[in-house]
């Protein structure tokens, strides 16, 4: 931090912008000197460049610019993954001004990201990363930036590996809950009568929950780190939806609002500091205690898959399913859960007319036993 503590409290510091220098003073803690010297440093260089001559590198647009920014506006989570996608795109394009960021040069890097043997689902996520901050440099700064056509390599995809609890199973995680963590049995009980998913649940505030229609309704949110984010190898945007309440959630459902109605969240955090406001994170510890009580592997996620395939031997609908779960395409659920439905493979069973092949050959087959 190039800001330095004059006397206590007070804090000067000086940013470089354009060939002139700007001197900036703040007064507070350590930690608030720092943001506002990021915050700083956006606004200044938000002013604008007009002289193409002066277009930063991409080694200091990253560090003075784009840094900042992405540490204020994005989750720490997703910081400490991008943070290495960072330095790989630091380490090629360097001193290379965003000016004369080209295609070509995208290329370029896609090879050598190649040629270290990186993944290309690791190289089109550092892309992604890449294209971000071009277009922010662009159209929100008004940097003089290249716009490079960036094409993502072509990934294969896996092959659909639906895990999911059976209904004894899922009996065993119930009843160990209930006896052995209790406090989470609301969140657990309402994963697997509804299909959302974890962050969905955690992050659900009393508003959306109708009573009255008996109705859940559900927003997807842009920037989540849950793994929803892919069903078993299949990209999936979630899209805003409604949920019913079945006759089990909505007693759990009003005894928990009745307990936590104060509190905005329906499944607020029961403890210590933060005790009613909403979970930064889905309580796995706790919840893996309850898989050991229960005896059965797996994860959260392996709630929604249990509710699809339960929903499927009930009622054989994949396109209301794939409402319910918020599946922004048909086809994802179609590709992973239609083989769940009973009969699937039946319906391609004597699809042929047997009148197209001739009743004398036909007899002669079953004869000899064919």
């Amino acid at each position: 931090m190039s800001m330095r503590e004059v006397k206590p409290g007070y804090w000067k510091g000086e940013i470089w912008h354009q060939g002139k220098r700007q001197t900036i003073s703040f007064q507070g803690s350590a930690a608030d000197a720092k943001i506002y010297e990021a915050r700083k440093r956006i606004e200044i260089r938000s002013q604008g460049i007009i002289d193409p001559r002066t277009s930063p590198s991409f080694v200091d647009y990253c560090v003075d610019v784009y840094k900042p920014y992405a540490k204020l506006n994005v989750r720490k989570s997703t910081w400490n993954v991008r943070r290495y996608q960072l330095e790989h795109l630091v380490l090629f394009f360097d001193k290379l001004p965003l000016m004369k960021i080209t295609s070509q040069y995208v290329e370029r890097y896609k090879q050598h990201r190649r040629d270290e043997q990186a993944k290309r689902a690791t190289i089109n996520s550092e892309l992604n990363v890449l294209s971000s901050m071009l277009t922010y440099a662009r159209e929100t700064l008004n940097l003089p930036c290249g716009k490079p056509k960036i094409v993502r390599l072509s990934e294969r995809r896996k092959k659909a590996n639906v895990r999911f609890w059976t209904p004894e199973q899922l009996k065993l995680i119930v009843d160990a809950c209930l006896e052995h963590v209790p406090e989470i049995f609301p969140l657990v009980f309402f994963l697997a009568h509804t299909g959302a998913r974890k962050s969905e649940a955690i992050h659900l505030p009393w508003t959306n929950v109708d009573f009255a229609q008996r109705i859940i309704r559900i927003w997807s949110e842009a920037d989540t780190d849950d793994e929803a984010d892919v069903e078993d190898g299949y990209q999936v945007k979630s899209s805003d939806r409604e949920v019913p309440i079945s006759d089990a959630l909505l007693v759990i459902l009003k005894e928990q609002k009745l307990k936590w109605g104060t509190s905005q969240w329906v499944f607020p955090v029961l403890q210590g500091k933060s005790k009613g406001e909403r979970y930064a994170f889905f309580p796995k510890r706790t919840f893996n205690r309850v898989l050991r009580h229960a005896g059965v592997k797996g994860s959260p996620h392996m709630f929604r898959h249990t509710y699809a395939s339960l929903f499927l031997a009930n009622k054989p609908d994949l396109y209301l399913l794939s409402k319910v779960l918020g599946h922004s395409s048909y086809k994802v659920t179609e590709q992973v859960y239609a083989h769940m439905v009973p009969g699937y493979l039946d319906q391609a069973r004597n699809v042929i007319p047997v009148g197209i092949v001739p009743q004398e050959a036909m007899g002669a087959r079953l004869k000899v036993g064919w």
